[in-house]
């Protein structure tokens, strides 16, 4: 739920709480992005559809000067097919196939015929955000003939971005899965390093470190006696403390014995 709401606000400019309100993941072993895990119920089904029908109301009302490519005269079936090809991307990580254009650019003509662009750009960019293409991430690969896969390069930006930025790629990462690039092993090290030095990294290792010990506990945990002192405040200090040390670490390199054993916070 964290990638989502980073994904919609950096898809479009959206302060995102969508995601914070969805029913909660399912935990396993402490962590909420396991895989096995993540089941999709008719509740959070119903929250993805509702989601992506206000995002994409919020988006063409507030945002159609940066979504839309073509001026308010030039507003036609292949302004949105333009549409497709340019957002559709980066919704979808990749581009579309043909048979997806198709589907989509039916679906805009079958509204705007009645209702005008904006009303057929709304629904069916609320059409893109309910689809598995952008609500998950599958690693496929394609078949090498000898049983095994390899995978796109439009699979491995996304896969780097999630990994360490909980977020969609950027135009920088969609740009070198385009070109094929991403397909060399030693531009995939050269990036990663450079993903690593952005504040965004430290972030989703500072998350995954709360998950790893526990520290979603430390706002409810019960304490008496002698513990009444642990107010909400301090209790929300002391996870601001922690957090902060853990993305102070990581961004200096340390060792994890020097994450764990510092004489110092």
């Amino acid at each position: 739920h964290v990638e989502y709401d980073n994904t919609i606000a950096d898809l479009f400019g959206l302060s995102s709480s969508w995601g914070a309100s969805f029913a909660p993941d399912n935990v396993v072993h402490g962590y909420n992005n396991s895989a096995a895990g993540l089941q999709v119920s008719s509740l959070l089904a119903d929250q993805y559809m509702n989601a992506a029908e206000e995002i994409a109301n919020q988006a063409v009302s507030a945002r159609a000067e940066q979504l839309i490519p073509c001026g308010v005269l030039e507003r036609s079936v292949d302004c949105a097919e333009d549409f497709l090809i340019e957002q559709g991307t980066r919704i979808f990580r990749r581009p579309l196939n043909s048979s997806e254009m198709d589907f989509y650019l039916g679906l805009f003509e079958d509204i705007y015929y009645e209702d005008g662009f904006n009303e057929a750009l709304e629904w069916t960019l609320a059409a893109l955000l309910q689809s598995p293409h952008f609500l998950y991430r599958s690693e496929l690969g394609t078949a090498q003939g000898s049983g095994a896969f390899h995978l796109t390069s439009w699979e491995i930006a996304t896969e780097l971005s999630y990994l360490i930025w909980q977020t969609t790629p950027d135009d920088e990462l969609l740009s070198l899965a385009q070109s094929g690039e991403l397909l060399d092993a030693e531009v995939v090290n050269q990036k990663v390093e450079q993903m690593l030095l952005d504040p965004r990294a430290a972030q989703t290792v500072a998350g995954l470190s709360e998950q790893w010990l526990s520290l979603d506990m430390l706002p409810i945990v019960p304490r008496e006696g002698e513990y009444e002192v642990l107010t909400q405040e301090l209790r929300a200090q002391m996870g601001m403390e922690i957090n902060k040390f853990i993305r102070s670490a990581f961004s200096e390199d340390s060792s994890l014995s020097g994450l764990l054993l510092a004489d110092y916070s």
